[in-house]
């Protein structure tokens, strides 16, 4: 499918989120890593969230739904 065609089917022509948009969830107790992290891949085009912990993380899921990929520190206070 190219761009173009993309467009067309996007709900962004009609006020809605980009289904193309890839959602990635950035988990990291420190807060200088999973700024780092997430301002690379925003500049690189993927929509980014984040989260301080895994009690958090599981907070953004519940609400947001589930992303196309997770990055997770593995030796995390909670």
């Amino acid at each position: 499918m190219t761009a173009s065609q993309r467009a067309e089917l996007s709900p962004l022509t009609h006020g809605g989120p980009d289904p193309w948009t890839r959602r990635i969830l950035v988990v990291d107790d420190d807060e200088a890593i999973r700024g780092m992290v997430s301002d690379k891949l925003e500049f690189e085009g993927y929509e980014v969230w984040t989260a301080r912990d895994g009690q958090h993380a599981l907070e953004v899921l519940n609400r947001r739904g589930l992303p196309h990929l997770a990055i997770v520190d593995l030796l995390m206070p909670r």
